[in-house]
């Protein structure tokens, strides 16, 4: 398999295991501090890999870019996805060093779930557009 399907299975990850946590979150549902530890690890990981098999699948194709809204949409999922790492960073460093909590915990939350959702759709489309030239 390429690096864009690798990516697309960890966006599966990421998406299913912050979706699940959101749903806890919102709805209040009874799931357990071990279970929400073995979510919060996946969608990390994932995440990590995510960002780390978006790059790869820039860096091996960008030679190739002849759709110029392949590069631009490149480009903002690359930010878009940066903007959501470093707020899931935030949200976690802020539960465990207890600097957030709160309000302020349900607020970073709902920004970090649309801008991740943002940031997958980008990605996507922008993997999606990048094409090799033929030779």
């Amino acid at each position: 398999m390429n690096t864009a399907m690798w990516m697309r299975i960890a966006v599966l990850f990421v998406f299913l295991a912050g979706l699940t946590m959101f749903l806890n979150e919102v709805l209040g549902w009874g799931i357990s501090s071990g279970f929400k530890n073995v979510l919060v690890l996946i969608h990390l990981v994932s995440a990590f890999g995510l960002v780390g098999l978006y790059e790869a699948s820039l860096a091996r194709k960008k030679r190739g870019m002849v759709v110029v809204a392949g590069k631009e949409l490149s480009l903002a999922g690359r930010i878009f996805l940066t903007l959501a790492f470093i707020m899931g960073l935030y949200i976690l460093l802020g539960r465990v060093f207890d600097f957030i909590s709160g309000d302020v915990y349900k607020t970073a939350i709902w920004l970090h779930a649309p801008v991740g959702l943002i940031a997958i759709g980008l990605a996507e489309v922008g993997i999606s557009r990048l094409r090799v030239k033929s030779q």
